[in-house]
């Protein structure tokens, strides 16, 4: 970076399955700025996950690890200062979520990070893919999953938009996040003083 060889102001973060959590944590607790992110068939490892895992003891312990407790009493104080789910107004990227349609909790998992992220007025794209794999290797679900990962950085990164008419409707949604990331930017940010 120092060489100039990378534009601070212009990268891109992509995770995959377990690495999502950490992808995850760059966007919330990092010190770069990242302007778009890519999550694709992920695990956050946060709060929803830990509930959607409650039969799930090796699940349960792996997020307890990371976050540092249980999400209970005292624990819980840890786990709003720790889980990136309960500190994503801290995002500033564009973050692309991307699920291949499994089991009904994955699903949940995403929902706990795509809608606060919504209700912040984040740009944030929820696609989920049709097919049951975690590696895809289905090649008309690989080029949707991999392809749309492709046009999402080269619209975010280089301004780009793929001509071709079946990706219009993505264009279209993503203009509009667009719009809302400047809409962020220009507004004033809260004063973090306490509550009284």
């Amino acid at each position: 970076m120092a060489d100039g060889m990378v534009d601070r102001e212009n990268i891109g973060l992509l995770g995959f399955s377990q690495s999502g959590y950490h992808v995850m944590q760059a966007l919330v607790f990092g010190s770069l700025h990242y302007k778009a992110a890519s999550l694709n068939d992920w695990t956050n490892e946060g709060y929803w996950s830990y509930l959607s895992g409650v039969d799930d003891d090796v699940t349960a312990k792996a997020e307890e690890s990371w976050i540092g407790a249980r999400p209970f009493g005292d624990g819980l104080a840890t786990w709003l200062k720790r889980s990136p789910d309960f500190n994503l107004d801290k995002i500033s990227s564009a973050v692309l979520l991307r699920q291949n349609r499994r089991h009904l909790r994955d699903a949940f998992e995403v929902w706990g990070t795509y809608a606060p992220l919504r209700y912040l007025k984040k740009p944030v794209d929820l696609v989920v893919i049709n097919d049951d794999e975690h590696e895809l290797t289905n090649p008309a679900c690989r080029l949707a999953s991999q392809g749309g990962t492709v046009d999402w950085f080269d619209f975010w990164l280089n301004g780009h938009e793929d001509p071709d008419p079946a990706k219009a409707d993505q264009y279209s949604r993503w203009r509009e996040l667009r719009k809302l990331q400047q809409q962020n930017s220009t507004k004033p940010q809260p004063s973090s003083a306490p509550v009284n």
